[in-house]
């Protein structure tokens, strides 16, 4: 059967649907004139055209068409006046044969379409294989070429089929074709072996070969099917990949960090030279040994091991450490490794040194605290200044009478107390930024800072668990002015909740009670400085301590249904930690 034509045919946008259309309405048109002349027996076959053409080539529709086509032939004999009851038992009949002959068709048209469409996949299978398919008769005799067998050899099938299987062999290797037909012929499937052919411009390739038996549709065997390959740009890639791997490990051991990699239990499997020399071992040494045991000195793995970190979740996790064997301070990044199918096998561990700069800040932040003092030590006397000035002005209000004075003197109160705000803002600001952001553990951070509040008669939610946060240590600050907040201005407040939620871009802490909420006119302003009923400072500085890592907040609640703040939190700032395995 010509597949191809059939395939082709099918996917006509125009014949076949023509064909039904035209058959359809003209034999609906004909039974209609021949039953207004009393012909009954010959006109009604020609129904027989459109419901075959439905049924083959629409075989899931054939039976619908079938019935309606029927139901209209019906209706053609009742209406033709007063049929007689052998007319309408014929009739019936006819139509019993239509919708037996719809579903025959039908059923065994579906059976060849999924036929045609398997053989159809098989020969593109074939055709568009990269190996080169040759089909033989047991003679040797070439039948089928595939495109992949032109790109090998450089013949087309118009060129080669029809002659003999040894135009493709070695004059050296004639004897294998005979061997390897008789082996085709006793049933025998041939796996891959290697040998030489040769291609049309005359050149000897190194291919792999396997071949297996034709059989016919009684399972007799009439030839014999070849795959090949060519595999000298295989070898070629063994070659390069061994030249690759010596470059991969002269450039692993020149990069002067610090690099294990490890396998899923934590043994190391392979170690840089740099790592080696800090350990004062020989690279080969640490091979089959657990990380914990000959870098921590440890029995089991630390707590905060980004390996553990990243068995848990799979993902990349990064962690400065202070390690007394290898001397110094490390930026440690553990990074997932896996198998060609995806499967997580171990880790890449890269241990940066930042001793330097860890100095560097340490002798920074000693810098910040003095000038902290400092700065306090100035605010205390500007304020003790400030409360001078404001008494001498309370005086002179007593003895100054003239109004104009007056005026000029609630002035000066006026900036003394704007002095006064201004100094104590810095009170509140000096200290973010000041230390390093650091993992924390969010529902602790809270329970911790709710408990500096008196919340009797409210309920506090924390509705999770094992979350850390790298965020600067202020972040308390935060979770302190959002709840002092309800208490100052919620109203009604009886319940606070904290809520966890995982999205596409990050994660979100949600903080939500149900007192006044905050109307909608003060949404976009409510952060920023001094805007609000006492300070004015409470969320400006919450957003400020955020954004020290990148994390934002915004507010989202309804006017007097509750307030809702939502903390967006990028994905490489926060983490899940997970308990680990017999841990409460």
């Amino acid at each position: 059967m010509n597949f191809q034509f059939l395939d082709k045919t099918i996917k006509n946008p125009y014949l076949i649907p023509g064909l039904i259309t035209i058959t359809t309405v003209a034999s609906v048109l004909l039974n209609w004139y021949g039953l207004t002349l009393g012909i009954t027996n010959v006109l009604p076959h020609l129904f027989y055209i459109p419901i075959i053409l439905v049924s083959y080539f629409y075989p899931r529709r054939g039976v619908l068409f079938t019935i309606a086509l029927s139901a209209i032939y019906g209706v053609l004999v009742l209406g033709s006046g007063s049929p007689s009851p052998d007319v309408v038992i014929s009739a019936l009949a006819r139509i019993v044969v239509f919708i037996v002959i719809g579903a025959v068709v039908s059923y065994l048209s579906n059976r060849l379409q999924q036929d045609v469409a398997m053989c159809l996949r098989f020969v593109s299978m074939v055709d568009s294989s990269n190996d080169a398919v040759v089909g033989k008769t047991l003679d040797g005799i070439i039948t089928d070429w595939n495109s992949g067998a032109e790109r090998l050899y450089g013949y087309t099938a118009d060129e080669i089929v029809g002659r003999h299987i040894r135009t493709l062999t070695p004059l050296d290797r004639h004897d294998e074709i005979p061997q390897l037909i008789k082996r085709i012929q006793n049933g025998e499937r041939i796996e891959r072996y290697e040998t030489e052919r040769m291609t049309k411009d005359g050149r000897r390739i190194q291919v792999s070969v396997s071949l297996s038996p034709i059989k016919n549709a009684q399972g007799t065997i009439v030839g014999a099917s070849s795959t090949a390959y060519d595999i000298t740009e295989r070898k070629q890639m063994q070659d390069e990949i061994l030249r690759a791997k010596n470059e991969w490990e002269r450039t692993f051991n020149a990069v002067p960090d610090l690099i294990a990699i490890l396998d899923r239990e934590q043994r190391i499997v392979r170690m840089n030279k740099a790592m080696a020399e800090r350990l004062g071992i020989q690279p080969h040494d640490a091979i089959g040994q657990h990380c914990y045991k000959i870098v921590h000195r440890l029995g089991m793995p630390p707590q905060s091991c980004p390996h553990q970190l990243l068995l848990n979740d799979g993902r990349e996790h990064s962690s400065e450490i202070h390690e007394d064997t290898l001397n110094g301070d490390f930026l440690v990044t553990a990074s997932p490794l896996r198998d060609v199918s995806g499967t997580f096998i171990g880790s890449v561990h890269v241990l940066h040194d930042i001793s330097e700069p860890k100095r560097a800040e340490k002798a920074l932040q000693m810098a910040a605290k003095k000038l902290n003092i400092l700065s306090s030590i100035t605010r205390h006397d500007i304020l003790n200044q400030l409360m001078i000035l404001g008494g001498y002005l309370v005086l002179s209000k007593d003895t100054v009478k003239d109004p104009e004075l007056l005026t000029f003197i609630k002035k000066e109160e006026e900036a003394v107390i704007s002095i006064r705000r201004q100094i104590e803002f810095t009170r509140y600001y000096e200290n973010i930024g000041v230390n390093a952001p650091q993992w924390q553990d969010i529902a602790a951070t809270i329970r911790s800072s709710i408990s500096q509040l008196i919340t009797e008669g409210i309920a506090i939610e924390v509705t999770f668990s094992n979350v850390e946060v790298f965020s600067d240590p202020l972040i308390s600050k935060v979770f302190y002015n959002l709840a002092e907040n309800s208490l100052r201005h919620g109203g009604h407040v009886t319940l606070i909740r904290f809520r966890f939620t995982e999205t596409d871009a990050g994660a979100v802490i949600t903080y939500e009670d149900n007192g006044t909420g905050i109307p909608v006119e003060d949404k976009e302003h409510i952060f920023k400085k001094g805007f609000g009923k006492h300070t004015g400072l409470g969320l400006f500085l919450t957003r400020e301590i955020l954004a020290i890592t990148n994390i934002t907040i915004r507010e989202n609640g309804e006017p007097e249904k509750g307030v809702r703040f939502e903390i967006l939190i990028p994905q490489e700032m926060y983490r899940i930690i997970h308990n680990p395995e017999g841990s409460p």
